[in-house]
């Protein structure tokens, strides 16, 4: 049967290992030990009292057998009682998708025996195994306990049910090291991380036992209610946006917005735009001119090889297919200022914004979006690039809740259509206060929760 072990290399578990920061004479437990590559760098370091548990009967006879005077036990980690709480864990645990954890029963390890237990209850039915093998790691540390753990960092995307993630984030927790698949005996074909865990709460929280309830009381994802797609691509900006002409004469072209810096407010309306090369098969003499400038760079090779390609096929690379631009436009990187900007003037847009296209009522979600309920939620599904900067993706931005529309009142719907259009006419940021407030007739959290947990995840990001 395959028990999902993906065996760690000696030298990724002796770094690992290295991570710990505990006093010497310290117990660490291996809960899940397989080969042992682990305990074998832990015994190097040799400051530690160590313990192991294997739930597999042919890794562990073999590694107590080469190591008897450890204390080691064959166990299932998952439903073991420990009689103390230890020092540190460091661990590889098990990589199976919960739709095939029913395989798993003989050993107690499916989602109906795991979730019937109170430490797994708040865990979400989608949850894969490596998950519980966490959140059992965590409830066996002292106060003060280290964890380190190696494991798929697809829970970084698991932002559509934020359970996992924020359980995890309750302590003082960070990714230590992003990990390719050759940090494995064999092939893995998920990129990994390390993570370090303290088992020290962080302040301002939202309780663990709010976990189960998603940001509103009835919500949809974005994706059921627009579509998303990325804005346009040129292929090569130095041909197409801006192009240069002289004054004597001119080229096709349309207004295109580039970058959130061009927009004061939360419109395109009187926003600062660039200019796109919009060429057809009909050239003038400038425009064939112009061209065969820039296919003298790519012949050069100095240009995109994709577009090298088509010169040489004798496809007109130089036309470009534009698209309606209709929508909410957002810019996916985030510093400080998130505005969901509704594109009034039908411009062009870049691939620096995703365009979320409603399927209707397009002022009430513009209100939704422009919420301290919507900005909690990138807060949570960005990825962290550093100098406090946020990436928001695509499937992110689908997998964003939104309060259910049949469920708001007639009278609220008319209030949030309303401060839309105050939002897009003044770009006044306080109206997104009498927004958050209607909405938080919809949602278990309150307003308050919600900022206050905002301003923590932004001030983790920014000491990062």
């Amino acid at each position: 049967m395959d028990l999902g072990q993906t065996f760690t290399k000696q030298n990724i578990a002796q770094e690992m290992v290295s991570f710990f920061t505990l006093p010497e004479g310290s117990t660490v437990l291996d809960p899940c030990f397989g080969k042992g590559a682990f305990i074998d760098a832990l015994l190097s370091d040799g400051r530690y009292l160590i313990e192991g548990i294997e739930i597999y009967d042919a890794f562990f006879g073999e590694y107590n057998k080469k190591h008897p005077d450890l204390n080691l036990s064959m166990d299932n980690f998952l439903s073991f009682i420990p009689t103390k709480k230890y020092d540190g864990i460091v661990m590889n645990p098990p990589y199976i998708r919960h739709e095939k954890m029913a395989d798993l029963a003989s050993y107690g390890m499916d989602k109906k025996t795991l979730r019937s237990q109170e430490l797994y209850s708040f865990l979400p039915p989608t949850s894969n195994i490596f998950m519980y093998f966490i959140v059992k790691a965590i409830d066996c540390l002292r106060d003060g306990g280290e964890l380190i753990a190696i494991f798929p960092s697809i829970w970084l995307q698991k932002r559509s049910d934020p359970t996992f993630m924020d359980y995890v984030e309750t302590f003082d927790s960070k990714i230590v090291k992003y990990v390719k698949s050759n940090g494995f005996e064999r092939e893995a074909l998920v990129e990994t991380v390390i993570l370090k865990l303290i088992k020290t709460r962080k302040k301002s929280q939202l309780q663990v036992t709010k976990k189960d309830k998603e940001i509103f009381n009835n919500s949809k994802p974005l994706s059921s209610v627009s579509k998303v797609r990325r804005g346009l691509t040129t292929g090569w900006n130095e041909f197409f946006i801006n192009p240069e002409m002289s004054l004597n004469c001119t080229f096709k072209t349309k207004k295109i917005l580039s970058t959130p810096r061009q927009i004061s407010g939360y419109s395109t309306k009187q926003a600062s735009t660039d200019v796109l090369l919009c060429l057809d098969d009909d050239l003038s003499k400038t425009e064939e001119d112009y061209v065969e400038k820039y296919r003298t760079v790519l012949r050069r090779g100095n240009g995109p090889k994709t577009l090298k390609t088509m010169d040489e096929q004798g496809i007109k690379w130089w036309k470009i297919k534009s698209f309606d631009c209709y929508g909410i436009i957002f810019g996916y990187i985030i510093r400080d200022r998130v505005r969901f900007i509704l594109n009034e003037d039908d411009l062009l847009i870049r691939d620096n914004f995703y365009i979320i296209r409603p399927n209707d009522e397009i002022n009430l979600l513009h209100a939704v979006l422009n919420s301290s309920y919507t900005r909690i939620q990138l807060e949570q599904i960005g990825k962290r690039y550093g100098n406090g900067v946020l990436k928001i993706q695509k499937y992110d931005v689908d997998s964003i809740l939104v309060p259910d529309f049949d469920t708001i009142s007639k009278a609220d719907r008319s209030l949030l259509n309303d401060y839309s259009v105050e939002l897009k006419n003044t770009g006044y940021e306080g109206i997104i206060n009498k927004i958050d407030d209607v909405l938080s007739h919809y949602s278990p959290y309150s307003v308050e929760e919600v900022r206050t947990m905002i301003n923590d995840k932004i001030e983790e990001r920014k000491v990062e």
